[in-house]
């Protein structure tokens, strides 16, 4: 809501249209539906995180209109249709680049990830293809005023004529930053990806202060095929775990013991006990009971019954399963048993289970953490391969190496500068981070390709519009600065730098074409 509503004063404040915003958020609106159709038709569900990231590309969608809209105030009725018809291939070249990241974004594994690149794929193309077939019969009659952000055509002169200045300046800045990316910091704990549950966080250790200390997620998990089993297990286990705490490498456990016993241990000390039951050992109690004044008629009978065991299921059914349920699962063919621990020493604990088959360790924490350096190295390898697939499509579409990496290096020089800043600051650096760097350079690569061809042929009018779809697409993404995910927050910086910084480099690194 956010984003929509920060997009749409934008788009008055620039255009001072109503009917030209009624007809560019009716393409965006269009775009966004047939997404959420795709989405559902393809998954079976729309995930919350499809349209938190969704929601985005309301300012990446808008790109196309915006601009389609800013050259055809540029010139007479009749040939507004020929002139959104001249720059429609570097949109489309722009739509396609711009796709690569959300793919990637996809294929990074990250859960919700996946149904954000069908969503991005099905938003983007129907929005270029409402802009190039439908747009422009709707802007035929339309008197629109002439797009005009303060200060934008001065620095696009400003930089124009000092290019070699700032280039040297850029490269300068560059090398510093290239060096420093030796330095960065690799997040290792996923946990840090969540500090808006610290509140959370706080209380746990608050509660756990007054009750035990146990390692959050780290616990030994026993199997049997049914509870008896799996608690003989355990059984077999606890005076092992005993003597690590005499050790000193285990400083306490948390099974099921003494609300549950397997039934054939409860037979056991069932036996134990009536063997003590001895003449002998009665005559004492009662002449113990009578010394001290008490009934031994009421109390000196002490002839237990044989009662049945008792059993998960009756304990399960019981008060106590508020307290224990969360450490037993009983399936039909299996039974999962968990006994908490409290800080150990992993080694010695693993060393324990060696003997016990139906008994493993497993740590949670250790899982996750496992689960950022898969999540890390993949997005490397993302971020590689969706910068040379956005260099090969630039190639094919110039044929031309150098001019290819001209209209990246904007994007390029934006992302590496910001990686030497996370470096120079000691940002402990994610795989989301290079996933929005990602998004930054098939983002940002779009200015670089407007702006390299000039199709309207004047170029002041083409990065007037460039402005526009950058105000916008940081607005969207802006919007999720305010949410309570880090995950979110973290991609919204990073794209929000890197598209600003991005469309202010391109004067400085290009030199515009016009396209007869």
């Amino acid at each position: 809501i956010l984003s929509s509503f920060s997009l749409l004063i934008l788009f008055l404040l620039i255009f001072r249209s109503f009917s030209a915003l009624l007809q560019v958020f009716s393409i965006l609106l269009i775009a966004i539906f047939s997404a959420i159709l795709a989405t559902q038709f393809c998954f079976g569900y729309v995930h919350g995180m499809t349209i938190a990231i969704g929601s985005t590309l309301i300012g990446i969608c808008i790109d196309y209109p915006i601009h389609a809209v800013a050259h055809a105030q540029s010139v007479a009725s009749r040939n507004k249709k020929k002139l959104i018809a001249k720059i429609w291939p570097s949109m489309v070249m722009g739509g396609i680049t711009t796709l690569v990241g959300y793919i990637a974004l996809g294929a990074s594994g990250y859960p919700g990830f996946q149904q954000v690149a069908v969503y991005a794929v099905v938003g983007v193309i129907t929005s270029l293809l409402l802009t190039r077939f439908v747009l422009p019969a709707l802007l035929v009659n339309r008197r629109l005023r002439k797009v005009s952000i303060p200060t934008i055509e001065y620095w696009r002169e400003f930089a124009s004529r000092h290019q070699r200045r700032f280039f040297l300046l850029l490269f300068t800045m560059f090398i510093f930053a290239l060096w420093q990316t030796q330095s960065l910091h690799w997040m290792e704990d996923m946990q840090q990806l969540t500090p808006e549950l610290d509140y959370l966080k706080q209380r746990d250790k608050q509660i756990r202060e007054r009750m035990s200390s146990i390692e959050p997620g780290r616990f030994v998990l026993i199997t049997g095929n049914t509870p008896e089993m799996a608690l003989q297990t355990a059984e077999q286990l606890y005076p092992m775990l005993e003597k690590l705490k005499t050790e000193g490498q285990l400083k306490n456990y948390y099974g099921l013991y003494p609300w549950l016993l397997s039934a054939h241990q409860q037979r056991q000390n069932q036996n134990r006990l009536n063997d003590y039951l001895t003449e002998e050992n009665l005559a004492l109690w009662r002449n113990a009971l009578a010394s001290q004044g008490l009934s031994t008629e009421r109390l000196g009978q002490l002839n237990y019954a044989a009662d049945a065991p008792l059993t998960a299921e009756k304990v399960l059914s019981s008060p106590i399963k508020k307290i224990i349920d969360h450490q037993f699962i009983i399936h039909e063919h299996s039974t999962l048993l968990m006994i908490w621990l409290g800080r150990h020493q992993t080694d010695a604990i693993k060393a324990t289970l060696s003997s016990l088959p139906n008994a493993d360790y497993f740590s949670q924490r250790d899982l996750i953490n496992q689960m950022t350096l898969n999540y890390t190295i993949r997005a490397k390898q993302l971020l590689s391969y969706g910068i040379l697939i956005i260099v090969a499509l630039l190639i094919w579409r110039y044929k031309n190496f150098n001019l290819a990496v001209y209209t990246l290096m904007p994007s390029l020089l934006a992302s590496i500068l910001i990686l030497g800043f996370w470096a120079f600051s000691g940002v402990a650096v994610s795989f989301l981070h290079l996933v929005g760097l990602l998004l930054v350079i098939a983002i940002c690569v779009d200015y670089g390709i407007f702006y390299q061809e000039n199709r309207g042929g004047d170029i002041s009018l083409t990065y007037q519009a460039m402005a526009a779809s950058m105000l916008t697409s940081a607005a969207a993404f802006g919007g999720l600065l305010f949410t309570e995910s880090a995950s979110l927050r973290i991609l919204a910086a990073v794209v929000v730098i890197g598209v600003t910084l991005g469309f202010l480099l391109c004067p400085v690194f290009l030199k515009q074409r016009v396209e007869k």
